[in-house]
């Protein structure tokens, strides 16, 4: 009896060591603007140059005149954002619990800005942002995901005006000469309740919670993994809730 004891405690002990994992998460886009007919790879990038880092922290303190979408530097000739480019996103904790998170649409000069939504930032505060990087390349958009057992990949159409808005998911190995892949959609994937299926990819058409999808790949055989986007054929208008907003999320799982 006592060995048996001990064996079902070495099981005990033992079980929970199989099953352990580590979970990372990323951004390839966060309420991103679509403006081309072509696919364009996003990815964010944060401390350290790398997407799975978390943000970077903004040199100075930042704010707005009451509530607005205009934001300035809170010291004179400090040049808050010499680094920032249009579409990065940049983050302020206004509280221990809340956290405004925005993405820049203009930029006038360094110590001035435009972002996506209004936000009161009056009191002045310090910042943190991602950088976002784009590009219609083979060499662009790419996020590692080598190690990973599974990976999950997620779009999220939330806001737009596109006539469709079409996405495809690509991925490649670490192999001598490898080239990108379509990981989805294939040549009878559904794209989901609001998606349909345009020939390379997933097509879109209204915004919502019928636009998002996930594209999950188990026993990961990849090294990299990147979303295109684009836009069908026409963006009327980038005015108020016509301004486009698609998120794509990346979750790594790696087993211990």
């Amino acid at each position: 009896m006592r060995k048996l004891l001990q064996g079902l405690l070495g099981i005990l002990f033992v079980a929970p060591l199989l099953f352990a994992s580590e979970v990372q998460n990323a951004n390839f886009a966060f309420d991103y603007d679509v403006d081309s007919a072509s696919l364009t790879y996003v990815r964010m990038v944060g401390q350290g140059g790398n997407p799975f880092g978390g943000a970077m922290a903004g040199p100075g303190t930042i704010k707005t005149t009451g509530s607005s979408a205009t934001v300035v530097e809170n010291v004179a000739s400090s040049n808050p954002f010499t680094n920032i480019e249009v579409g990065d996103v940049i983050q302020v904790s206004t509280s221990t619990n809340a956290r405004d998170t925005r993405v820049v649409i203009a930029k006038a000069t360094a110590a001035s800005i435009t972002v996506d939504s209004v936000v009161d930032w009056s009191a002045g505060y310090s910042w943190r942002w991602w950088d976002t990087q784009k590009g219609t390349t083979s060499a662009d958009g790419w996020i590692d995901v080598g190690g990973a057992d599974s990976i999950i990949m997620t779009m999220q159409y939330d806001q737009g005006d596109l006539d469709a808005l079409t996405v495809r998911w690509e991925c490649k190995s670490a192999s001598l000469g490898s080239n990108p892949v379509i990981a989805y959609p294939g040549e009878a994937s559904d794209c989901g309740i609001g998606g349909t299926l345009s020939t390379d990819r997933c097509s879109f058409a209204t915004a919502g919670v019928t636009a998002r999808l996930s594209v999950m790949i188990e026993s990961n055989p990849f090294s990299a993994c990147r979303v295109g986007l684009a836009y069908a054929a026409a963006d009327a208008s980038d005015a108020g809730a016509n301004l486009e907003k698609v998120t794509v999320t990346l979750s790594t799982t790696r087993l211990k």
